[in-house]
């Protein structure tokens, strides 16, 4: 697997760590921005291959900055994570272009699974 360049948007670097260290031993290098504006801001200047988008964080409108991702970033893959009971912003993430949706709490293998599938998949561009 290549090794990719991640931002994790989580507003706890702590409650992040199991899945930032399980990316980590796969040769992944993982920032964590907490909140939007970091997050944006990250994409812009460190250009990712990969968002991971914690929708459960206070102050961060999952959509929305999915919404912004998208319309900044283009061809930016982002999978989200979201709480097992929100089945419609799973839902609504998809249909915004998120690459996957995984239900929290997200166990580390699951997640590199995730990763890897969408590794696997054709580019966001020509998925259209």
């Amino acid at each position: 697997m290549p090794r990719l360049l991640m931002v994790f948007v989580h507003d706890e670097p702590a409650g992040a760590a199991p899945l930032v260290a399980a990316l980590a031993r796969d040769g992944h290098d993982v920032a964590v921005a907490r909140g939007e504006a970091p997050a944006l801001a990250a994409v812009r200047d460190a250009r990712p291959d990969l968002v991971l988008l914690d929708t459960g964080e206070p102050g961060v409108d999952g959509l929305e900055l999915l919404r912004r991702l998208r319309r900044d970033a283009p061809d930016l893959r982002v999978i989200v994570l979201t709480a097992a009971a929100d089945v419609e912003l799973a839902r609504m993430a998809i249909q915004l272009g998120a690459a996957d949706c995984l239900f929290t709490p997200v166990d580390p293998d699951r997640l590199r699974g995730a990763v890897e599938r969408d590794l696997d998949s054709p580019p966001i561009a020509a998925r259209r």
